[in-house]
C-alpha cells in the first residue's frame, strides 16, 4: 500500500467531532437514593395519628386486585416507586454516556409518587395537621425524587473533542 492510496486516509469526518464521555451523575443519583431511603425510613414513622407507614402499606398489599376502587394505590405507588427510584439512583453512579432514558423513567415514577402524595393531601383539603412526621418525610422525599429525576433527564452527555 502506498502513501498516495486514498483508501488509507488517516483523517476522517469523525476525528473532528466531539465524543461523548462515560461519566456518573452523582448529584442526580444522590437525590434519588435519598428519596428512596427517606420513604423507606418513613415506613417506620407515623404517617397519620398512631398509624405508621408500614401499618398502611402492608394491608394495601393484600388488596392489590382492587387497586383503585379501594383507594389503596397511594401507599403502594409511594413505597414501590421509592424502591425503584433507589435502584435508578444507584445506577446513576455507574459511568455512562447519558442518563436521559433512566432519567425519564425515574421522572415518570417520581411524578407517580407526587400524584399519590397530592391525592392524599387533596383528601384532607391540604390540612397538614392531619399528618405526622412520617408523611412529611414522604412529601420531602417526593420533591427530592422529582428533582433528582429531572436532573438526570435533562443533563446532556459530556462531550470532549
Amino acid at each position: 500500500m502506498s502513501d498516495s492510496d486514498s483508501s488509507y486516509d488517516q483523517t476522517s469526518a469523525y476525528a473532528t467531532e466531539a465524543v461523548a464521555v462515560r461519566r456518573p451523575d452523582p448529584l442526580a443519583g444522590m437525590m434519588m437514593v435519598l428519596a428512596g431511603v427517606g420513604i423507606g425510613v418513613s415506613l417506620l414513622l407515623e404517617w397519620v395519628q398512631d398509624v405508621s407507614g408500614y401499618d398502611i402499606f402492608v394491608p394495601s398489599l393484600g388488596r392489590v386486585g382492587s387497586f383503585f376502587s379501594d383507594g389503596v394505590w397511594q401507599p403502594l405507588v409511594i413505597v414501590i416507586g421509592a424502591a425503584v427510584l433507589l435502584l435508578i439512583g444507584l445506577l446513576a453512579f455507574i459511568p455512562g454516556k447519558s442518563r436521559r432514558v433512566l432519567g425519564l423513567i425515574a421522572l415518570l415514577i417520581a411524578v407517580g409518587i407526587a400524584a399519590a402524595v397530592l391525592t392524599a393531601l387533596i383528601d384532607v383539603d391540604f390540612d397538614l395537621a392531619a399528618f405526622e412526621l412520617g408523611f412529611y418525610v414522604v412529601i420531602g422525599a417526593a420533591v427530592l425524587g422529582l428533582l433528582g429525576a429531572l436532573k438526570a433527564a435533562v443533563t446532556p452527555p459530556k462531550r470532549v473533542s
